[in-house]
Formats: C-alpha cells, sequence, structure tokens
C-alpha cells in the first residue's frame, strides 16, 4: 500500500510510487457524501464551466449548493459537485470566455451576409404582401362578379345609382300597399263570414219559435 499522510482528502492528489497501490477509507466519522476526485481548471462565464482542455462542461442554472464534510459544494445541474479553490491572483483562470476580434475581410464578409439576409428577408415580406394582395383582390372579385362594370357604372353613370335607389324605394311601397291589401281583404273576409254566420243564427231562431207555438196550439 501506498504512504497515505501526505494525500489529501480534500483535493484527491497523492503521491504514489511505481507499483503501489492507492485506496480511500470510508470517512465514517464525517460521512462525507461526495469526495475528490481531480483538480481541474478551467472557465466560468454565465453560469457554465467548461474545463481549459475542453473535455467537461457543466451547467450551473439551478444555483443549488450543500454543505457536505464542512466544504461548501455547488452542484451542477449534471449532478456534480464542484468546490471552488481560490488561487493567487496571478493563477486565476480568465472568467469570461475570450471573443477573437474578427479582421478586416472577416468584417467585410460578415457585412456582406448581413445585408444578403436582410434583402432576402425584404423580398420574402413582399412575396408575402403581394400574396396577401392577390388573395384579397380575389375575394372580393367573387363577392362582386363584375367589378369593372360596378366602377365603371359609379364612375359614369352617378344618375343610375339614384335611379336605382328611388326604384328600391318603390318597390318597398309597392310591396307595404300590397300587404296591406291583403290584410285589409282578411278582414273584410273575416267580416263578411262574421255577418252571414250571424243572419243564418237568425233565421234558424225565427224558424223555430213559429214551429214551437204551433205545436203547443195543436196540443
Amino acid at each position: 500500500m501506498a504512504e497515505m499522510k501526505n494525500c489529501k482528502y480534500q483535493d484527491g492528489f497523492c503521491e504514489i510510487k511505481k507499483n503501489e497501490i492507492i485506496t480511500w477509507d470510508v470517512n465514517r466519522e464525517q460521512k462525507c457524501q461526495y469526495i475528490s476526485i481531480a483538480i481541474l481548471d478551467g472557465m466560468y462565464s454565465n453560469k457554465l464551466w467548461v474545463n481549459n482542455k475542453n473535455q467537461i462542461a457543466l451547467n450551473f442554472q439551478s444555483d443549488k449548493t450543500i454543505q457536505d464534510c464542512n466544504s461548501s459544494l455547488m452542484i451542477s445541474d449534471e449532478g456534480f459537485a464542484v468546490r471552488r479553490i481560490n488561487r493567487a491572483a496571478a493563477q486565476y483562470s480568465p472568467r469570461q470566455i475570450p471573443v477573437s476580434i474578427p479582421s478586416h475581410s472577416q468584417r467585410q464578409q460578415l457585412e456582406e451576409d448581413r445585408r444578403k439576409r436582410e434583402q432576402e428577408e425584404q423580398r420574402k415580406q413582399q412575396e408575402d404582401n403581394r400574396r396577401r394582395e392577390q388573395e384579397d383582390s380575389r375575394k372580393r372579385e367573387e363577392q362582386c362578379p363584375c367589378p369593372s362594370l360596378f366602377i365603371f357604372s359609379s364612375f359614369f353613370y352617378p344618375r343610375f345609382f339614384k335611379r336605382n335607389k328611388y326604384n328600391t324605394i318603390q318597390r318597398r311601397d309597392q310591396e307595404d300597399a300590397r300587404r296591406r291589401d291583403q290584410e285589409r281583404q282578411k278582414q273584410n273576409e273575416a267580416d263578411f263570414e262574421k255577418t252571414k254566420q250571424e243572419k243564418l243564427k237568425f233565421s234558424l231562431c225565427l224558424y223555430v219559435i213559429p214551429v214551437s207555438l204551433f205545436s203547443a196550439y195543436f196540443l
């Protein structure tokens, strides 16, 4: 077995010799939930940590922290526990992911690409507007059978619309008069039928009374 006195539990780095094996014993006193397996340098920005070799990326959107064995551990969304180690200022890794500044030719290419995208979007918008106008025009033609004749007549012959309006009013008046005549005729027929029924009833009374008197006298 290797010498364990120089191996710290917190960082997990132990100096071992050839043909030696390192084993960790369970810390039954502190009952730690996590053990340290390695120290990795990396960059942390916008709650995302990426190590320098681009091998591991951890997301810390949940901002979850726990206390384990007197250490404050950050728990990533993937379930890994991480402890930040303070170093000297000269040894700090950059906190922001560096962004390369494009060259003049790259800026020109980016500007050209942006201009092409804007032109393409403008062309698509014009096509959409043209297609929408054609659809609206088609719907209007379906509602009005002769739009060209309607526009021509409305522009050059306004009298036609006045006459049409007058004819509409006259037709409505004629329909009202016809309806009143029909109602008057129905009322006259009802009155005539009522009068006829009254006359018939009166004649029956006259017929029954003499017969009754004659019968009484005969007895």
